[in-house]
């Protein structure tokens, strides 16, 4: 497959170098110079495939020889395994003709997860093996920045910029964009409208000698990548509502073309597409386009127009444009499809047992005000996205409920609750509040995973009055932490002293005269890291330091940390009393990040399984190990992704002694797993339970940087082990202060232990 420039004078590339290039160099598009078609009966095998084999049939062609199925397959998997719907994008039927295809079931709850999300395994599939890094530049409203950011964040090979109004975008999307700490990501806040943004990143990308010197891609739909990704979706929509039998009409809402043109390509291939109805808003400027011939930005209804891309004139793609776009019409078409896009429209919100829940109104049949408006079936695998009051019937004494269920479709699972105590306040039918519906919620929702037999295990009297404990960290020779106030942290790492920031040392320090040799200096949320600046020479490849018979490497990072965590000291003290006097005992460090943990126990005979995802951090803990003069050690150096290594362990019927958890709030496996602690720790912990028995003696977590109370992780814990004999306790990690004994607090933790 070869792709060529709209504008006819950029070199023609293959699919992996139109991939990588993103806008031609003579600033037009790259499309293929053919449209691959699919015959009837390839459109008709399509019905009974998943998502995944459909989007390999779709892709395949356009993809050419860059790589093989199985490889594209593979890549499918990754991506679409991340979506917490298991159909990917579900349909659900309005009534019998209507029926529409939710998009916003991927991690950021945007449509444009369906495409970024494989988008970005491409860049690092391609990028792989080579020297070569790729600088992603991309202006966003919202959903095109915070959907391109998770897709990439973390990735080798990728630094991403995205440009975004200032005061113009929701502040969730601002949030999710500004808040993740991968130092590949830059966010950049520019005055002006989001035409100001995209005109920046056109100027980059015309520039010839700017765009070459720092290998410039883009993830906005001027990429042809994520424009076949999206074109799946339509193959997968219309086959599933009688395609190719009958013809499907779609209606898109659309803000600059991206979306209904990658449903004019599946028209292209074949698929029989009754018409494309573009959907807009105020934001009209495709409206306008199409009508006038007026492409101006500025338009009395067009303040800011939303996500698109800039030259999508030159595509001039035939629409059916109704005169005032409306959801629904008279003259009805079989087969209509309406497109939900991410952060849906028409989610209102109710009053339920834990308050002001998001609930989404269009369903299989109508409410009224006295149902529960959008419950989902509790499948064996399917997490609830909200809860409700059910109110309890006279005659049964239980809730009851009755399946709706899709036409031939189990994608929705939907299920109305009759006699619910939940009722829409008028106030808010009226003036709907629109939020998005988080597919996964916090800690609380996720706990719904540890069910067993439909009943959760409770240790009621340990968990009502659990004392909270703190674990304090006491100066050794190698360490100690000097001072501390205003926001910062005074430290000695053996010769060194260092500044480090410090949110909760919000107290003033006992002394203003500090010095040091490095400080690190924080970067602002479009930074998205930070700095070392150093007074003094400081060796950038390492200097060793020791803890009791353990020697290591500390040096400063980027990640502002010095290769190993001081406070966890009492906690590897702790781990090594609770083992002591067994024969040969084994423990597992997850997260074991350097080692000095897993060496510290080690040290004292026991079997050790260091599972870390970075293959740097576990070549850093294995030289680690040979200069404490423990390279021979009983140790299994795993580069895995922890929760995987875990399931594989319990298939395995596997058990240990103890088990050591570090997790960070997010993080990516070896082979692009995603970790979000606030989702992924209850299965975690659940699977964990299953490697230990009534003879073993202890889990020990523990929890940085997250907005999460110790009696959370406390009452997880209470809950997964009430089945074993032992106890539950929960508190603060801290650092003893060397200048006033004062304690510094740096992380909650829980534990189990007999």
């Amino acid at each position: 497959m070869r792709y060529i420039s709209t504008r006819g004078s950029a070199p023609i590339l293959d699919f992996e170098a139109a991939t990588l290039a993103g806008l031609a160099s003579d600033g037009g598009l790259y499309l293929p110079d053919a449209w691959p078609t699919m015959t009837r009966d390839e459109i008709a095998a399509l019905a009974g495939l998943s998502y995944v084999d459909t989007a390999v049939a779709v892709m395949a062609p356009f993809v050419g020889d860059a790589m093989t199925r199985e490889e594209l397959k593979a890549l499918c998997e990754q991506a679409y395994g991340r979506f917490s719907h298991a159909a990917v994008v579900p349909l659900v039927q309005l009534d019998h003709d209507q029926w529409l295809l939710e998009l916003f079931h991927g991690p950021t709850l945007a449509f444009k997860d369906v495409a970024l999300q494989l988008l970005g395994l491409f860049f690092e599939r391609f990028l792989a093996g080579t020297d070569k890094r790729l600088t992603i530049v991309g202006a966003t409203s919202g959903d095109t920045g915070s959907a391109a950011i998770d897709a990439v964040a973390g990735r080798e090979g990728i630094d991403i910029f995205m440009l975004h109004p200032v005061g113009r975008i929701s502040d969730v999307q601002r949030r999710q964009m500004t808040t993740v700490l991968s130092p590949n990501v830059y966010n950049i806040a520019i005055e002006g409208s989001f035409d100001d943004a995209q005109a920046l990143v056109k100027a980059m990308f015309n520039d010839r000698a700017f765009s070459t010197k720092f290998a410039l891609s883009a993830v906005n739909s001027i990429n042809w990548a994520r424009l076949m990704a999206q074109v799946v979706y339509f193959f997968y929509a219309a086959v599933r509502l009688g395609a190719p039998d009958r013809e499907v009409a779609f209606a898109v809402p659309t803000g600059n073309f991206g979306d209904v043109f990658a449903g004019y390509v599946a028209a292209k291939m074949g698929l029989p597409v009754a018409k494309l109805v573009v959907a807009t808003n105020v934001n009209d400027i495709l409206h306008r386009a199409l009508s006038t011939g007026d492409y101006s930005k500025g338009g009395a209804a067009d303040p800011d127009p939303v996500d698109g891309h800039p030259g999508q004139l030159e595509l001039r793609t035939p629409v059916v444009r109704p005169r005032r776009p409306r959801w629904r019409s008279a003259g009805r078409t079989d087969g209509r499809l309406r497109i939900l896009r991410g952060h849906a429209p028409d989610q209102r919100t109710v009053t339920g047992r834990l308050g002001p829940l998001p609930e989404r109104t269009h369903r299989p049949r109508r409410h009224d005000t006295g149902d529960a408006l959008g419950a989902r079936a509790r499948g064996p695998s399917d997490r609830p996205a909200h809860r409700d009051r059910p109110s309890r019937s006279p005659a049964h004494r239980s809730p009851r409920r009755r399946t709706d269920r899709d036409l031939g479709h189990r994608a929705s699972g939907q299920v109305r609750r009759r006699g619910r105590a939940c009722y829409r306040r008028p106030s808010l039918a009226a003036h709907p509040r629109w939020r998005p519906v988080r597919p996964r919620g916090a800690l609380r929702h996720a706990a719904c995973d540890l069910r067993g037999d439909h009943r959760l295990h409770h240790r009621a009297r340990e968990a009502v009055g659990m004392k909270l404990e703190t674990l304090i960290g006491e100066p050794w020779a190698d360490y100690g932490l000097i001072d501390s106030g205003h926001g910062k942290k005074l430290e000695r790492y053996g010769r060194f002293r260092f500044i480090r920031p410090e949110p909760q040392a919000m107290w003033a320090p006992a002394s203003t005269d500090w010095q040091a040799q490095g400080e690190f200096v924080p970067g602002s949320d479009e930074d998205g890291g930070g700095r070392w600046e150093f007074s003094e020479p400081v060796p950038r490849e390492g200097w060793t330091l020791k803890w009791n018979e353990v020697s290591y490497t500390a040096q400063t990072t980027p990640f502002r940390h010095l290769g190993f965590f001081p406070d966890m000291a009492p906690v590897w003290s702790w781990m090594r009393e609770r083992v002591a006097g067994l024969d040969s005992p084994e423990c597992m460090n997850l997260f074991g990040y350097t080692g000095v943990g897993t060496l510290a126990m080690a040290t004292k005979g026991v079997r050790m399984v260091h599972v870390d995802a970075s293959k740097k951090s576990v070549e850093a803990a294995k030289a680690n190990a040979k200069l404490s003069g423990m390279a021979d050690a009983p140790i299994r150096w795993m580069t895995d992704d922890a929760a995987k290594f875990v399931a594989r362990e319990v298939r395995r019927g596997r058990r240990y002694d103890g088990i050591l958890l570090d997790p960070p709030k997010y993080g990516r496996g070896p082979e692009g797993e995603v970790w979000r602690l606030e989702e992924d720790l209850p299965k975690l912990i659940a699977d964990c339970r299953k490697l230990l028995d009534e003879n073993s003696r202890f889990l020990f977590l523990t929890v940085y940087a997250v907005r999460m109370s110790a009696l959370a992780i406390g009452e997880l814990l209470n809950q997964v082990f009430a089945d074993l004999p032992g106890k539950v306790e929960a508190g603060e990690l801290g650092v003893r202060e060397e200048a006033r004994g004062l304690t510094l607090p740096t992380a909650i933790w829980a534990r189990w232990s007999r």
